[in-house]
């Protein structure tokens, strides 16, 4: 809260600056949590199709295991 106020207080001058810099900093806060949302919605693909992919290679070897 103290770094709150002191930073109120320093750009208290104009309204329209603090205005700014809160839009600023909302923009930014709404990329990063776009950001990591794609990256945490590629890591959970990325990680279905390697699963998948053993999974297809586990079936194949047993496959051939067994035909043998």
């Amino acid at each position: 809260m103290d770094t709150f106020e002191t930073s109120n207080s320093s750009s208290n001058s104009s309204s329209i600056n603090s205005r700014a810099v809160v839009k600023v900093v909302l923009v930014v806060v709404v990329v990063v949590v776009v950001v990591v949302v794609v990256v945490v919605v590629v890591v959970v693909v990325v990680v279905v199709v390697v699963v998948v992919v053993v999974v297809i290679v586990v079936v194949i070897v047993v496959v051939l295991i067994v035909e043998m």
